[in-house]
């Protein structure tokens, strides 16, 4: 989903308004039809239309695995749309293609689903199992954040979402001036408490391990 655009041809002018009637139009084709609608590059003009969007655009990112971007995250998308449509990693850039803890922190505290979708390139099958030298990739210990110990840190996470995922996230807040503390607070009551430091950190009264989060319900 991209952003609107306008053409200035002659031949064929194109307003940005008139640009997001047509693809409205292309995308509730597939709706009537029910199909899942799922895009990279999530934009505000698409979530009335979206069920799933990939919002790295929105600067999202506590780290790119690639680039090494780290940009203070805020969860502005998570504020206005959490209720409306689901925000996922990248294909690309999922727990598994590495930083995969600090990605996992990040959706617990902006009240995303886990992205655990596995890489074609990373896991190539042969014969129902993966090749010989990516076979490593399912047992290396949690701190690779590519086995399967993230499958199951991730799994309360995923229950979390499934129970909350039509509720309002209604308030984030860091709680130190390294950011690296933060409280999220949802329509439904629950709060999840986030701890991406190294050392282990007392947030509203709980005790919470390095890199780690509370569900507080």
């Amino acid at each position: 989903m991209t952003g609107l655009v306008e053409c200035f041809h002659p031949e064929h002018p194109c307003t940005r308004a008139q640009d997001r009637e047509a693809r409205v139009e292309c995308l509730q084709r597939f709706l009537q039809e029910g199909q899942i609608i799922s895009s990279e590059a999530g934009q505000d003009w698409a979530v009335p239309f979206a069920d799933i969007l990939s919002t790295n655009n929105f600067g999202h990112h506590v780290v790119n695995t690639r680039t090494g971007w780290r940009p203070l995250p805020f969860p502005l998308f998570s504020l206005v749309y959490r209720e409306c449509v689901g925000s996922v990693w990248h294909e690309g850039d999922t727990y598994h293609d590495g930083c995969g803890m600090e990605k996992l922190l990040y959706d617990a505290a902006f009240g995303n689903a886990p992205t655990l979708s596995p890489l074609l390139r990373n896991f190539s099958l042969q014969d129902g199992k993966p090749d010989s030298d990516k076979y490593d990739l399912f047992f290396r210990d949690e701190t690779t954040g590519m086995g399967w110990q993230m499958c199951l840190r991730a799994g309360e996470l995923a229950r979390f979402h499934a129970d909350t995922w039509k509720e309002e996230l209604r308030q984030f807040e860091y709680l130190d001036s390294s950011c690296l503390l933060s409280r999220s607070e949802f329509s439904g009551g629950a709060a999840v408490l986030v701890n991406r430091s190294t050392e282990q950190a007392l947030i509203s009264g709980c005790d919470l391990p390095p890199q780690s989060y509370r569900i507080i319900r």
